[in-house]
């Protein structure tokens, strides 16, 4: 689950961690969610600003404005 989660915010650029809970919250819990995202900041791959998960892991696919319309 961990690299489902990473992909995603990869993909993404940029996302409201509530809007990924959302997604994935039939699949885990929220402890384990925020497990999740506490092991991809500590790798450096993701920053939290906010209520915003970041990707900092290197390149994303998308540029921040079109993932910003996305929500």
């Amino acid at each position: 689950m961990t690299n489902a989660i990473r992909d995603a915010i990869r993909e993404l650029g940029e996302v409201p961690a509530c809007k990924l809970y959302t997604i994935v919250m039939r699949h885990m819990t929220l402890e384990t969610f925020e497990g999740i995202i506490r092991t991809l900041e500590r790798s450096g791959d993701v920053r939290q600003r906010g209520y915003v998960l970041l990707w900092t892991g290197g390149k994303s696919t998308c540029s921040t404005s079109s993932s910003t319309q996305a929500w």
